[in-house]
């Protein structure tokens, strides 16, 4: 059965049935686990920017 029969078949239906819920459930677990991943970015940004600063500290003594 070739491709273009399947299209002009009267018994073929494109609609692909899914449940909504499954996208549902995603968006509520992204809303539950942003909070967590915004507190990870900022102390990871936090710590690397001590790190930069208590270098450019230690490179302004050996000048």
């Amino acid at each position: 059965m070739s491709f273009e029969s399947i299209l002009l078949s009267s018994s073929y239906n494109p609609y692909i049935p899914w449940d909504p819920s499954f996208v549902e459930g995603g968006i509520a677990i992204l809303r539950h686990n942003i909070g967590s991943a915004i507190n990870i970015a900022l102390y990871i940004f936090l710590i690397i920017t001590g790190i930069h600063v208590v270098a450019a500290i230690v490179s302004g003594f050996g000048k």
